[in-house]
């Protein structure tokens, strides 16, 4: 049987900021002491593997980080010990019940942050801990139950007529004791079975197994009576059955309380890929929500090509509850649910059991099998629900098919961890549909890939979070990672927001996008807040934003973190934009790469940077105000003044009936025009044209400079006007006004 340390771990991340200076005030040449943003308590059970994590650390001169754990206090009678305690992802495994408190230490090569202590509570293991390693019974003690068994005289058996296993025919109350069975049984229609507590099914062969069909059943233990479903044989020879499988579309009453299912899932069962399936052709009509499933075990269960996972729900309308149930030591993945029954997931599930867990241990996340419902989130109408929540769990989510939410807001718990397969991404697609993200400083959700990719230092992704026409109130992302995404053929971001969306953004990171752009915004969509967030390591870049949108982004953030290219791109510039738009100073450059053509009010902020590409114009057809200061001038250049090898210029700031006013501007490396004219007019930095109507700028304390060879500092047209102070000293052509010679 696998054991999957990761599997059982609880990731407590710590991220940490290198700031200008350290919080005490105390400086170290110019450079900052680490700042730890430390976690909050945590509670585990003992014999958890307590995975740390400070990966997300980071340094904005790239000084290589190195970290010191160490164990500040431990309960009485602990021998626990850190291992890897100078890595990034140290673990240990509390023993004893009590209050663990680990100490961090981060330091950058000059600077040394003060500790940070960090509680950690474990507590006693709960029903598991007091179950026996395997039941079995005396040879005198079994009870056959086949067609000849009988309550009270009367047979409780028959066998179905047309295959379809063994059937209960009528109402049974099986009583306390050792079963052994060879057959295939099934609960139809209008029967229930009720399990007394201490009772132990055993199932003699592959085929033999329990199917629910139509009917109801009771197996509803206690702590200290428990009941087994399980092979035949002892702890070292038990041998595989089929398992127990819900296939009924109409749901009476279902509760497994108290229950052990271990070295189930042959196979036997057609289509069917776990030990514990639910699956009907079709969703549940009518009642909705009668299964339970609380405090039970599944272990044990091998994988044979056909099974996949201990526990799987293949449509939603089943749950009631599934609470406080332990699932471990599993050769195949725990659970696979689809994407409405995961809010009857609770939290306090566990998935490992003294240091085992199961192969790839994660709550995987699948679509519907029923077409009505096909990638679709749907909330309960039934119950008044307007909103699904998603609860964090000991394991990562690993969402294996595209969610696609409508018509509800899709709600994650602080701490929850979702990973999406390859090409799989998170889509909200309707007004009504929305996302409710909020974690805190030190339980962050986290939006990832799958874990084995990372590990491997593959460059695949998935295709990131998408708000498409979804502008529900609920909608906000609040301190959240956002990673590895953006892999889609058409919008390639982490974020994307097209169409009429809304979204408030912040204390996140978005980063790592291997084909992409952390964000992406078009023209219809907008940020109701946009605060405090990082974007890094991106391959494309830090976001692809309309410009309408520029004035939605923020100075708190940080928008120039070793991406591929430190810029936010403009998308799509185009020749409608219209009302009043502001540009902010951020941290990093806007850059056009199409002509950027003005009809509203455009108002650029001091310090703030544009760059054009190569023949790529900005004209004004209303009104400019460009404000600088003399510590911040406001920059119009060149693409190129990113790449010093590279010697490119870009048209110009072209006034076409427009006014403007330039305070504290610098206009460079401008003056080209691939047009084939060689008329003097499409040669300069600065140009007012006077088509219907004149154009008027005044300009002060400001330079245009390093233009192209034969262009003109500014061409003004009869009937357009300049006032004002500009510096052009060092253009061989200066001012050219059209009614005179140049």
């Amino acid at each position: 049987m696998k054991k999957n340390i990761f599997s059982a771990s609880l990731l407590v991340y710590i991220f940490f900021l290198l700031t200008a200076c350290s919080n005490d005030g105390e400086e170290n040449n110019g450079r900052g002491k680490p700042a730890i943003d430390p976690t909050e308590a945590q509670s585990v059970s003992i014999n958890d593997i307590v995975t740390l994590d400070a990966g997300t650390s980071s340094d904005v001169e790239n000084t290589n980080l190195t970290y010191s754990w160490s164990f500040v206090s431990k309960p009485e009678g602990s021998n626990a010990s850190l291992t890897e305690a100078d890595t990034e992802h140290p673990s240990f495994k509390p023993d004893v019940a009590g209050v663990y408190v680990v100490q961090l230490v981060v330091m950058d090569g000059e600077a040394e942050r003060n500790p940070v202590g960090i509680e950690i509570t474990a507590s006693q293991l709960p029903f598991i801990g007091n179950i026996l390693p395997a039941v079995n019974c005396d040879e005198e003690d079994r009870i056959n139950l086949d067609l000849d068994y009988q309550i009270d005289g009367t047979p409780v058996l028959s066998q179905a007529a047309k295959g379809g296993g063994t059937h209960f025919i009528k109402n049974t109350d099986l009583p306390s004791g050792c079963y052994l069975t060879q057959l295939q049984l099934n609960i139809p229609d209008e029967v229930q079975l009720t399990i007394a507590p201490d009772t132990i099914m055993m199932f003699a062969n592959e085929s033999a197994g329990l199917s629910i069909s139509g009917g109801s059943i009771i197996a509803q233990g206690t702590q200290t009576s428990p009941i087994y479903f399980t092979g035949d044989g002892d702890s070292s020879t038990k041998n595989k059955w089929a398992g127990i499988r819900i296939a009924k579309r109409n749901m009476d009453e279902i509760v497994f309380d108290f229950t052990v299912i271990e070295h189930a899932g042959s196979g036997s069962f057609l289509f069917e890929n776990a030990a514990f399936s639910i699956s009907t052709s079709d969703r549940v009509e009518s009642p909705r929500g009668r299964l339970t499933f609380t405090n039970n075990v599944i272990r044990h269960v091998e994988s044979n090509g056909r099974i996949k996972y201990a526990f799987t729900a293949q449509k939603f309308g089943y749950f009631k509850k599934f609470s406080n149930n332990t699932i471990y030591n599993n050769d195949v993945a725990p659970i696979s649910i689809t994407f409405n029954e995961v809010q009857f997931i609770e939290n306090n599930n566990r998935f490992s059991y003294n240091g085992e867990g199961n192969t790839s241990n994660k709550v995987n996340v699948v679509k519907p099998r029923s077409r009505a419902v096909l990638n679709t989130l749907e909330s309960d109408s039934a119950n008044n629900q307007n909103k699904i929540l998603w609860q964090k769990q000991k394991i990562p989510y690993l969402v294996k098919d595209d969610v696609r939410v409508v018509e509800t807001v899709l709600e994650i718990e602080a701490g929850t961890i979702i990973e999406f397969e390859e090409n799989v991404g998170l889509f909200l697609e309707s007004e009504n549909a929305g996302l409710s993200a909020i974690g805190t400083s030190s339980k962050k959700i986290k939006f990832t890939k799958n874990s084995s990719d990372i590990l491997e230092e593959s460059t695949l992704g998935w295709r990131g979070i998408h708000f498409i026409n979804s502008n529900a109130d609920q909608n906000k992302l609040d301190h959240v990672i956002v990673e590895y995404g953006g892999v889609d053929e058409t919008r390639d971001a982490n974020l994307v927001l097209i169409g009429n969306s809304n979204v408030a953004v912040s204390n996140s990171y978005f980063s790592n996008s291997p084909t992409g752009y952390g964000i992406y915004i078009d023209d219809l969509s907008s940020l109701s807040k946009f605060t405090n967030n990082i974007i890094r390591l991106n391959q494309k870049g830090g976001g692809l934003v309309a410009v309408s949108s520029l004035q939605y982004l923020d100075s708190s953030s940080d928008y120039d973190n070793d991406n591929a290219n430190n810029y936010i791109e403009v998308l799509n510039p185009g020749d409608n934009l219209i009302g009043v738009t502001t540009l902010p100073n951020i941290n990093t450059a806007y850059t056009f790469k199409r002509h950027f053509v003005a009809r509203g009010q455009i108002v650029i902020e001091p310090g703030a940077v544009l760059l054009f590409d190569e023949n790529i114009k900005m004209e004004i057809q209303s009104t400019l105000s460009a404000i600088g200061t003399a510590e911040k001038p406001i920059i119009f250049s060149s693409l190129s003044a990113l790449d010093s090898s590279v010697d490119t210029f870009w048209t110009g700031l072209i006034f076409s009936g427009g006014s403007g006013y330039l305070d504290y501007v610098t206009i460079e490396k401008a003056g080209f025009t691939n047009s084939g004219s060689l008329d003097k007019h499409d040669h300069a930095g600065l140009r007012l044209n006077s088509g219907v109507s004149s154009s008027q700028v005044e300009i002060e304390n400001s330079t245009i400079k390093d233009l192209d060879e034969n262009a003109h500092a500014v061409y003004i047209e009869t009937h357009s006007t300049l006032v004002g102070n500009l510096d052009s000293s060092n253009i061989p052509n200066p001012i050219c006004h059209q009614e005179t010679e140049c």
